[in-house]
């Protein structure tokens, strides 16, 4: 028996669960860390995911498990008289638990002496155990049973096949005095085709056997051929990773990667798409909804759809597998629109120029004002820059390229002249600017600012979309501030919504771009949708595409070995391609743009006749504000006479 312990020598810690004081630790090899925990007769048989449902003893007895296992304690002997307990509780503490490992469960029959010193065999009955739906995504277990021996005096050794014939026939014919000896029966379940729960045998030793004789391991791998075993695969429509088709074998970049996973574990795939929730989201109890609270729930085996592992959150009740893929989200934002003819008059200028050019104005209108004061005072009429308002008025008819007064006085002081002539050549230099600028603006169309980058995004406070809360997963609680505003303006609409909003362009959606440079389009852009949309040159973000499996899931590590042989020989690139190809997912035609040269049209003259327009405006307005003041001014000299 001794030597059957001896599987956990390397394990770097093994956990022993008991109900009652057990010597089982002084058993194993020396070299191996023992935990030691002692189940509650109290706790119950619960069979639930969510945490909130379990009583307190329940719960503080997986604080403990929970602990164990994230001292890497994979390896574990139970001795409690209820199993199905236990593996209730594995179940729900390794979806909790920060570590990951191959669970490996080793039951015990409870034994224990009688008032009247009879020893006591209690063993519970291993159909209950093995049917557990639980136990599916734990292949190695094994049970020990305690039986009575073949032989009282010779221990006769048979082949396993021997074992279970000889054992019916003695079962039959024995009596009680022939079976003194016992003998141990190690049992494990099938786990794989449609009878997953079939008892299996798989060793026997005897209590005076000394040479164990067929010792083997007991963990064998089972995974190897699942019979037909039928896996959920959860997933959504999203070309080109998942197609779905009504009436056809389901294909895509990842339905082919798990198609061949199916061919060397000959399980079958039983493909779930999700089309109310789609992704959906893991809650912190535990359960969640869409594919990813599926395997969440262990209500599948896998779930895939251009899944990242950047999605933190979703990594703490789940387990990620090796990435085969590298992949980009990037916005597609409405495309830039011709700028209305009327900017024609303010295109030239940046704003930049427009505010220096007014300083300017000021400065040299009360620069001017200035200077023709102190003139005036000292050395007599220093012509029209009587007022800062004239001053205003002549350093603007400069700026407009007009003659201003008194440019050819004789008398002007030299003073003023050197003022005016300094400002002449610095007004020259703008005017010739914008002119030149404003020819450019004639000939070739200009268009809105188009939204590039990530600050560009968040500057504009623009709305962007997609058709699931998924999309924003990889940048939502960031510290950084660009982001955070970012994800301020993320909506999430159904898809018929999306359509109608896709169609009018007035805010951002998303758009994957895979490694190979193939697109994945939702059904929302359409190709006149995408003829008004226009990809950003920053990604939102870029990450690492990964399938998600419950947390020790047994078939990760076959996944992994797959997709790493798979991404070396360039397959995974290859169907990508292929894929994109078949059902023609390419990233949108985008919009078209006026390259010009333009005819020129009224609408370029706009904005000079508005503000022509303004201009008669505003000196009606103060031609009859002079006219009302100039009457009221005449009727009070008539009165005062």
């Amino acid at each position: 028996m001794i030597s059957y312990l001896n599987i956990f020598s390397n394990f770097k810690c093994v956990g022993i669960i008991t109900d009652y004081d057990s010597n089982i630790a002084q058993l194993l090899p020396k070299n191996v860390e023992v935990v030691q925990l002692r189940m509650s007769s109290q706790v119950k048989e619960i069979n639930t995911q969510i945490w909130e449902e379990l009583d307190n003893i329940t719960k503080e007895f997986e604080y403990i498990l929970r602990s164990a296992i994230n001292l890497k304690c994979f390896g574990y002997i139970i001795q409690v008289s209820n199993y199905k307990s236990v593996v209730y509780s594995f179940a729900r503490t390794t979806k909790f638990s920060v570590q990951r490992g191959h669970l490996r469960l080793l039951f015990v029959p409870v034994i224990y002496i009688s008032n009247n010193g009879e020893t006591i065999i209690h063993q519970q009955s291993l159909d209950e155990v093995f049917s557990l739906k639980q136990m599916n995504n734990i292949p190695d277990v094994v049970v020990i049973k305690f039986t009575p021996s073949l032989f009282s005096n010779n221990v006769k050794l048979f082949s396993k096949d021997e074992y279970e014939k000889e054992n019916e026939e003695f079962n039959r014919n024995s009596t009680n005095d022939n079976r003194s000896q016992t003998a141990i029966e190690f049992v494990t379940h099938k786990c794989v085709g449609k009878a997953s729960s079939e008892e299996i045998l798989l060793d026997v030793w005897y209590s005076n056997d000394k040479t164990n004789s067929w010792i083997e391991n007991l963990f064998k791998d089972k995974l190897n051929d699942m019979e037909g075993k039928e896996l959920v695969i959860a997933t959504v429509d999203y070309l080109p990773y998942v197609v779905i088709e009504k009436g056809k074998e389901p294909d895509g970049l990842e339905m082919r990667i798990i198609a061949e996973l199916s061919k060397q574990m000959n399980f079958t795939m039983v493909v779930i798409d999700d089309e109310e929730f789609l992704w959906g989201t893991i809650f912190e109890n535990g359960s969640g909804n869409g594919i990813l609270g599926r395997v969440a729930e262990d209500t599948a085996h896998f779930a895939f759809s251009a899944t990242y592992a950047s999605w933190f959150f979703v990594y703490n009740y789940t387990e990620f597998s090796h990435s085969y893929l590298r992949a980009a989200l990037n916005g597609i934002m409405p495309a830039p629109q011709l700028l209305p003819r009327w900017h024609t008059v303010i295109i030239p200028f940046s704003s930049q120029i427009w505010i220096a050019t007014l300083i300017m104005f000021l400065v040299s209108s009360i620069a001017t004002y200035i200077v023709a004061t102190f003139s005036t005072r000292f050395l007599g009429d220093a012509g029209p820059y009587k007022t800062l308002i004239q001053s205003g008025l002549q350093v603007f008819g400069m700026l407009v390229l007009q003659v201003y007064e008194g440019v050819n006085e004789e008398e002007r002081y030299l003073v003023l002249r050197t003022l005016t002539t300094l400002m002449d050549v610095m007004i020259h230099t703008f005017s010739s600017t914008y002119t030149g600028g404003l020819a450019a603006v004639l000939t070739i169309p200009r268009y809105q600012r188009p939204i590039d980058t990530l600050p560009e995004l968040a500057d504009s406070n623009l709305i962007w979309s997609a058709q699931d809360e998924v999309f924003a997963f990889a940048i939502q609680g960031t510290d950084d501030p660009i982001l955070q505003r970012i994800v301020k303006n993320f909506r999430v609409f159904d898809e018929e919504e999306l359509k109608k909003k896709a169609l009018e362009a007035q805010i951002g959606f998303v758009m994957e771009t895979m490694s190979g440079r193939a697109c994945c389009l939702s059904p929302h852009l359409t190709p006149e949708a995408m003829s008004k949309l226009r990809t950003m040159k920053e990604p939102l973000y870029w990450g690492h595409v990964i399938m998600v499996l419950r947390k020790s899931s047994p078939y990760l590590r076959r996944l992994n070995k797959l997709s790493i042989k798979l991404t070396e020989a360039g397959v995974v690139q290859y169907w990508e391609g292929d894929v994109a190809r078949k059902y023609k997912s390419g990233c949108g035609s985008g919009p078209l743009y006026e390259d010009g040269p333009t005819k020129l049209v009224l609408g370029h003259v706009q904005g000079a006749f508005m503000l022509y327009s303004l201009g008669i405006i505003l000196s009606s307005l103060a031609f009859l504000w002079e006219i009302i003041r100039s009457n009221k001014s005449n009727k009070r000299k008539t009165a005062s006479h």
